[in-house]
């Protein structure tokens, strides 16, 4: 080891002056490239020598590593879903290098690349397949070292599946034809078929879209319709499910008021409103038609009679037809099927027809509801005929009057065969 058992030592010039140091180690890690100088002196008289040989340095480097790079994104495994944004990101050692530049790579095609840590880049829209992904360090004078590869897997999103008939709610009249339909979006696979299901039980299935069955000689009941799709190998998805109601509607008479309505002369019937509270049908009447049983008045011309439904839609029955003819117990019963409209000023005789306005701009007292009202049935059909019907009865002038002796009655008609009969 270097050796001084005496401090204070002194050089002459141009030796530099001390103190000095007796570790070699004041020298590493320094630039060794330069002059070097060995100064050698006898500091006391009567003794001489010599370096023969003269003197040598030498030095020893330590080994540098190459840099060491990780992907630290996607994980090795990993599974996507088409179309995927993958994140990469790579972590780097650099040993004392100079790293210029990470590269992304999926198998030898770059992806892209980033200068500056942290190292990632965003691989968007990336399709369904396999993937070897590697990062590449650039360091030094363009030297490279890759990653580890991570192999990740890009799927196709599944199928979708959806019931679109019947619609969610739907009500039924027993025995019931039910037409179930599904629309499927294949997501890059194969439809194979599509099953329609209540609950567990399988109804049918299609093999080509239109996928389409028809349940049919379905009992009262309540159920709960899914569409299956059935795809690539023999795997499934199911659509959300619909739940449906099949009524079992039995016999039932017509809906009526039977009390008789006395008419006075120029004002509102004795009952204002008549009504018929209506339960237990169909939601979905396809027709309805209204008949007024025993009617006298002595100017029919004066009458103004008007129906409000359930849901509040009001049709004006007849308004200023007749003329000035005496009517006795007559019967109309009407319907937007009938071939005609009631006479304007001729005699009215009992039969079928359409509701009748000749002079529009018909307003009735309070309760009744305002104006303009419809003439034409078809604003109840389709609708809910639960609840409470009105029948708003008014003579619009003086000096006659009458009633309708046998109050009124309704009559539904629903869309299917099966649907009830109201005799």
């Amino acid at each position: 080891k270097p050796t001084d058992f005496v401090t204070g030592d002194t050089f002459p010039s141009p030796a530099p002056a001390g103190p000095y140091g007796t570790a070699l180690s004041t020298f590493n890690g320094l630039n060794p490239n330069g002059t070097w100088s060995l100064y050698v002196l006898d500091d006391a008289a009567s003794d001489s020598g010599s370096i023969s040989a003269g003197w040598s340095l030498k030095f020893t480097f330590a080994t540098t590593s190459d840099p060491v790079i990780a992907l630290t994104s996607p994980a090795n495994g990993a599974s996507f879903t088409a179309p995927a944004t993958i994140a990469f990101a790579a972590s780097v050692t650099p040993n004392g290098h100079t790293i210029t530049k990470v590269q992304f790579y999926n198998g030898t095609t770059l992806l892209g690349e980033d200068t500056t840590a942290p190292y990632a880049f965003a691989w968007s829209s990336v399709a369904a397949g396999s993937y070897t992904l590697t990062a590449r360090a650039v360091y030094d004078a363009g030297s490279t070292v890759n990653s580890a590869a991570a192999n990740i897997t890009v799927a196709n999103p599944v199928p979708t599946i959806v019931l679109t008939s019947p619609a969610s709610g739907a009500s039924f009249t027993a025995p019931a034809t039910v037409n179930l339909a599904a629309g499927a979006t294949p997501n890059g696979h194969t439809i194979t078929k599509v099953q329609f299901y209540n609950g567990t039980t399988l109804l049918g299935e299609d093999t080509g879209a239109p996928y389409a069955f028809a349940w049919t000689n379905v009992a009262a009941g309540s159920y709960t319709l899914t569409a299956r799709a059935v795809y690539d190998a023999g795997s499934t998805v199911t659509s959300a499910p619909i739940n449906t109601t099949v009524q079992n509607i039995g016999p039932i008479t017509d809906p009526a008021n039977t009390t008789l309505i006395s008419i006075p002369d120029s004002g509102i019937g004795s009952l204002y409103p008549s009504k018929i509270s209506v339960a237990g049908l169909p939601s979905n009447p396809s027709k309805v038609s209204v008949t007024l049983k025993g009617i006298s008045h002595t100017y029919p011309d004066d009458l103004d009679v008007l129906l409000v439904g359930p849901g509040g839609q009001k049709v004006l029955l007849m308004s200023d037809a007749g003329g000035g003819t005496d009517i006795n117990n007559v019967t109309l019963t009407f319907d937007d099927a009938a071939l005609s409209a009631l006479p304007d000023a001729s005699g009215i005789i009992s039969g079928t027809y359409k509701p009748t306005d000749f002079v529009t701009g018909d307003t009735f007292p309070s309760p009744a509801p305002g104006g303009p009202f419809g003439t034409t049935l078809s604003a109840f059909s389709g609708l809910n005929p639960n609840g409470t019907w009105s029948l708003y009865v008014l003579d619009d002038e003086a000096n006659d009057s009458g009633s309708i002796a046998g109050g009124w009655t309704l009559k539904f008609t629903f869309p299917t065969a099966a649907a009830p009969s109201i005799q």
